[in-house]
């Protein structure tokens, strides 16, 4: 864990709220305001706040599935703040997002097989014989086997679910991803099982993780440094 994998500088996220007809004034809701933080490659950094902070947005940010209001980020020493969709899609590659709730996540038209091919598919990857090998490997990296394969998202229970979530996360080859609450809307007793998966995986393919959070022993056990937001900041 030596040189920074991301790095964000002033990063800020402004929304721009409706306003009644008794308001002459535009609210603005800063939900990221000018925050700073770097992560080095391979490690984890804990994000904790309380519900509403900004950590999601954040995370959301991050992986430009929201465009930045101000601010810089930095992937591998490169700018990427104001790529466009074109020029993003390599990053994208390499950039992943685990959702907190993996049954809105996942389309449940498609089979689970199918959910996982298609970031393959997106980006060019493997050759078309050769990716339900791939995803056979993938599925079994998380715990799941050839049988899910065939299977829709309605038909697993919510830790089930949310091993396809990270599994479909995995199809790119990724070197960062960013865990939105990942273990948050799973019974207790399946959440050590998806922090242990989560270990693992980082173990075996040299993952860096934002990690979003509120559960404190949770990112206390997973996390290499944490980062306290609190109001957007």
């Amino acid at each position: 864990m030596g040189e920074n994998l991301l790095e964000i500088k002033g990063l800020c996220k402004h929304f721009n709220l409706k306003k009644s007809i008794f308001e002459k004034n535009k609210k603005v809701l800063h939900a990221v305001d000018d925050v700073t933080l770097e992560i080095k490659k391979g490690e984890t950094l804990g994000l904790v706040g309380e519900s509403g902070c900004g950590k999601t947005t954040l995370g959301r940010t991050v992986v430009k599935l929201y465009e930045p209001t101000s601010g810089e980020i930095v992937y591998d020493n490169k700018n990427i703040t104001n790529l466009n969709f074109q020029e993003m899609k390599s990053f994208r590659r390499k950039i992943q997002m685990i959702f907190q709730d993996p049954y809105a996540s996942l389309n449940p038209r498609q089979t689970i097989g199918d959910i996982i091919k298609e970031p393959m598919e997106i980006h060019n990857l493997y050759e078309e014989k050769n990716r339900d090998k791939k995803v056979l490997e993938i599925l079994e990296l998380v715990g799941l086997n050839s049988s899910h394969m065939s299977r829709y998202p309605h038909e697993f229970s919510g830790g089930q679910r949310q091993r396809v979530g990270i599994a479909r996360a995995l199809a790119c080859d990724p070197e960062f991803i960013v865990c939105d609450e990942p273990i948050s809307a799973l019974d207790v007793s399946i959440q050590a099982q998806i922090i242990n998966t989560l270990e693992d995986l980082q173990k075996k393919l040299g993952l860096t993780y934002l990690f979003i959070a509120h559960d404190l022993s949770m990112v206390k056990h997973i996390s290499d440094r944490v980062g306290i937001m609190y109001l957007g900041k």
